[in-house]
């Protein structure tokens, strides 16, 4: 399996600790965000990691020289940011035809990647995604399901939230190559974008 760990974003809400480190490498507890990351990939089947770059990129590419991944790691940078979708398309040959994870760097958390992935294979949705509930879900993108554990609608930051259930930033085998016509012509583009056109499952995280 593949890994597409985001980490370009600017970390605006951080500031001023982000105008010189990037949001991945703050520190957390004496260690940098992204390494909690490849702790939860040490339970899976990890082939490789791609990471994007596009706020500070030199600080992250230097962090990952002589790292214990650093062999199994690809960075790409982004000159532009392209959205999380238009990561994924850009690097088409990444997964080839098979199935992979994409997770957001500058999010902590100690979940069970290995649950849910194992939780997918054995359901028949073509995406999996992280749910968890907020208690600030005007600021989230907001899943809504049916009794059935299915997400029937997804709306980002809404004004009136007709939910609690929050993205958590992680979707588990998300199914290639088909997938990659819903990103034709839309070379910059957001993973929730897509969310509406897919049969997706609830997993608590």
């Amino acid at each position: 399996m593949n890994v597409f760990l985001l980490a370009g974003g600017l970390g605006t809400r951080l500031r001023p600790l982000t105008d010189y480190t990037p949001k991945c490498l703050v520190p957390v507890r004496g260690r940098s965000l992204i390494d909690y990351w490849f702790d939860l990939f040490d339970g899976l089947d990890v082939d490789e990691v791609l990471i994007n770059l596009h706020h500070l990129p030199d600080l992250v590419e230097a962090h990952f020289i002589g790292h214990p991944w650093q062999d199994r790691v690809r960075l790409f940078h982004e000159p532009e940011l392209l959205g999380s979708a238009g990561t994924v398309r850009a690097n088409r040959d990444f997964v080839g035809d098979d199935d992979f994870l994409v997770c957001y760097a500058d999010n902590l958390t100690d979940t069970d990647l290995s649950m849910i992935w194992r939780r997918h294979q054995v359901g028949d949705s073509v995406l999996t995604m992280g749910l968890f509930h907020t208690p600030f879900p005007k600021e989230c993108g907001i899943a809504t399901m049916d009794d059935g554990g299915r997400i029937v609608d997804f709306v980002e930051k809404p004004e009136k939230p007709a939910s609690d259930l929050a993205n958590a930033g992680i979707y588990a085998q998300i199914l290639t190559p088909w997938l990659f016509f819903l990103f034709i012509n839309r070379p910059a583009m957001m993973i929730y974008r897509v969310f509406q056109k897919l049969d997706i499952l609830l997993i608590y995280v």
